[in-house]
């Protein structure tokens, strides 16, 4: 038998002197747009910059202007690309908040629709009010406020609460009521049967 003897070598591993960049960093927004949006469905629209063009691309009370608003108020620096979805053809969720008796003291009430820091509607309320003019207020505050998710309909001191998409992502935007006033009672029915969300 043959034997073939290996030589003995000693092999010396230098690092190269490369350095080594991270990747460019990107985060990708999926949500629904509103009909006001001039962006096409399911299209890509890459690099949105700090410019609120989110607001114009997807409609500036949609869900995903929403997310995209509020993530660059925390990050200024990474880049963002966006996919927006016309809703499809579904349900949009509805709730309300229901005013019931007359003020017999001065004071205010916070309404609160999704997020305390963006939609905190404070109605000052008067000794003497009745609720259909504390409902009246409210409805004037929420579509006053052209970024909130929903849209109000006063009836008589009940104010219907419709998401402006359609869809179950409605379900969980929040309806709060803070604070209280003497003679003023305020019922919420929760943001519920929103159906059928869009596909990508």
């Amino acid at each position: 038998m043959s034997q073939i003897n290996q030589p003995e070598v000693t092999v010396n591993i230098v690092g190269a002197n490369t350095p080594v960049a991270n990747a460019t960093q990107k985060v990708l927004f999926v949500g629904q747009q509103v009909a006001a949006g001039t962006a096409t469905s399911g299209e890509l629209q890459e690099n949105i910059l700090n410019d609120n063009s989110w607001d114009t691309l997807f409609g500036i009370n949609s869900q995903i202007a929403g997310m995209i608003r509020n993530a660059r108020a925390n990050n200024q620096v990474t880049r963002f690309d966006a996919i927006g979805l016309d809703d499809a053809s579904g349900t949009p969720a509805a709730g309300s908040v229901a005013f019931s008796g007359t003020a017999t003291a001065a004071g205010s009430i916070d309404v609160i629709v999704g997020s305390e820091k963006n939609h905190k509607f404070t109605i000052a309320v008067a000794s003497g009010a009745t609720a259909a003019s504390l409902g009246v207020l409210l409805e004037t505050a929420v579509l006053a406020d052209t970024k909130c998710p929903v849209t109000a309909a006063d009836t008589t001191g009940t104010v219907a609460m419709t998401a402006d998409n359609d869809g179950t992502l409605g379900n969980s935007i929040g309806l709060e009521v803070n604070g209280a006033v003497a003679g003023i009672t305020v019922a919420i029915v929760a943001m519920t049967s929103g159906a059928t969300d869009p596909t990508l």
